[in-house]
């Protein structure tokens, strides 16, 4: 899904701000401020969303017009750039700042930018050398290792040519 072509330049379209709860391999759990959460990863999202409650920085004016995919518009308060751990993994990610949503929202830019593969056979995402397995909604919102499935996912990563898989901090990585 690109720019809405019938939107000027700064007006973008997202989906799912809103939208029931499904039983999809759809979030990953992340950290900000030393509090975790559970954030969706939606390739249909243009830009990273995050509710106001979320993260105690300024935020910063905005002009973005964002429209969810049933083209209501989605209300923005501004930007902030947060703190985020992913995995082990520190970045600083600039998000939009909106009421429209329940809960952090990476968004297909944020995925190219840290060059995250999506595993939909092992619902998992591999970012910066580091597995992340990806959760359903109503899963617990503790991180934890993804278990007895890690040893045959880093057997096919070794048959893809990837490389070695080791292990920091409890979670699979690649060898660099």
């Amino acid at each position: 899904m690109g720019q809405n072509s019938t939107q000027p330049a700064d007006t973008f379209v997202t989906r799912g701000a809103g939208s029931k709860v499904k039983d999809e391999y759809v979030y990953i759990d992340i950290v900000i401020d030393g509090k975790f959460h559970l954030a969706l990863v939606d390739t249909g999202c243009q830009l990273s969303l995050v509710p106001p409650f979320i993260g105690n920085r300024p935020v910063q004016p905005s002009s973005e017009k964002l429209y969810a995919a049933n083209g209501s518009l989605i209300h923005v308060h501004g930007t902030v750039e947060l703190p985020v751990t992913i995995g082990g993994h520190h970045s600083v990610v600039k998000m939009l700042v909106t009421s429209d949503i329940r809960e952090p929202t990476f968004s297909f830019a944020w995925l190219s930018e840290n060059k995250v593969c999506w595993d939909f056979t092992h619902n998992a995402l591999f970012m910066h050398g580091t597995l992340i397995p990806l959760r359903v909604k109503k899963a617990p919102q503790i991180a934890s290792p993804i278990g007895p499935q890690v040893g045959q996912y880093m057997k096919s990563l070794a048959k893809c040519g990837i490389g070695e898989m080791r292990a920091s901090s409890g979670a699979p990585t690649l060898a660099q």
